[in-house]
């Protein structure tokens, strides 16, 4: 399946396990049509911009802003999910993008929506960076800096997940 032509919003637990395997920048020089949250990027990814290395750059034209209703639904939304997961997902929501996380709960209420577009996970994401970039990673390495950096694994229903401890040899 492809990111719908809209684009894809990612929540702070995609992008940290993106950034914890060195593949933020390389996802989002394949993947155009990414956005974040302001609200995002400001709260939650910014403050570890000494512990990971990415440009701003890669940022720039990304970002976010609700406007007054989507400010309506993120009120509604941060009674069930935290802060960062209700701007993506009402932005996500109201714009008709795709929606990236890994957070149970922010699936359960971005699914809540009759007229929700795909969700994508970690291990889809990281997978499509591997199958579409031209340079040449290590699987194993990066599962390794997912699951040590970020902690974490798939949950053993997920689709990828026999894929991925495979890569990891367990």
């Amino acid at each position: 399946m492809e990111i719908s032509e809209n684009g894809l919003v990612l929540d702070s637990c995609v992008i940290i396990n993106l950034l914890c395997a060195d593949l933020f920048e390389p996802f989002l020089e394949i993947f155009q049509d990414v956005k974040i949250a302001e609200f995002v990027k400001t709260k939650e990814i910014i403050s570890m911009e000494n512990k990971y290395v990415f440009s701003q750059e890669y940022l720039s034209g990304r970002l976010l802003v609700p406007n007054e209703s989507e400010s309506e639904l993120i009120l509604e939304l941060s009674k069930e999910v935290d802060d960062g997961e209700a701007y993506s997902i009402a932005l996500a929501i109201s714009r008709g993008y795709d929606f990236g996380t890994d957070d149970k709960k922010a699936i359960r209420v971005f699914n809540s929506f009759p007229d929700h577009q795909k969700i994508w996970s970690t291990p889809e994401l990281v997978f499509r960076v591997l199958e579409n970039s031209g340079e040449s990673f290590n699987k194993q390495d990066i599962i390794k800096k997912i699951q040590d950096n970020a902690k974490y694994i798939p949950h053993p229903a997920h689709p990828h997940y026999k894929e991925w401890m495979e890569i990891l040899n367990y």
